[in-house]
């Protein structure tokens, strides 16, 4: 009979560990470390433009803080290409990380000081960035768009 507990107690702790395992592994379940610290509700819109304006399909995205992820592309005398998903907790954190990490209102005061990308058809980037109830507006044109926020974002322009 002891050896009958001992195979229930072994089935039971071994079938537990290894769910434990593949629930803190897998991507979207990890916990969001960061929920309740010092960046409140955020949402981060941004609009390219510039060089892709003649091909009328500049990106825009908006990222918020449940995880909401909105990826627009625009057709010319079309309706735009609108995808949504979720980030993952994982990219969450690492976006409250960064705003956590980066003065808004430093930057939003700064001069850009060099050439436009959008002089010679590229692309430049607007940002409306809302944290709690506080909104910066910041454009690579205008502002010094300095910091691993600014070079982490522009993905987003880029990802369906």
């Amino acid at each position: 009979m002891k050896a009958f507990y001992f195979t229930l107690v072994t089935t039971f702790l071994v079938g537990f560990i290894a769910g434990s395992y593949i629930y803190f592994v897998t991507e979207d379940a990890l916990p969001d470390f960061f929920a309740g610290t010092d960046v409140p509700d955020f949402e981060i819109i941004g609009d390219a433009y510039g060089g892709c304006q003649m091909l009328g399909a500049c990106p825009s995205f908006v990222l918020r803080d449940d995880g909401t992820y909105i990826h627009q592309i625009p057709q010319r005398g079309g309706t735009p290409i609108n995808t949504e998903s979720r980030l993952s907790s994982v990219d969450r954190s690492e976006v409250r990380e960064l705003l956590r990490a980066t003065n808004l209102a430093r930057i939003e005061q700064s001069t850009f000081s060099g050439t436009c990308p959008i002089a010679f058809d590229g692309l430049a980037y607007r940002y409306r960035i809302y944290i709690g109830e506080t909104r910066y507006d910041l454009d690579s044109c205008r502002q010094d768009l300095e910091g691993e926020l600014f070079e982490y974002l522009p993905h987003y322009f880029e990802r369906p």
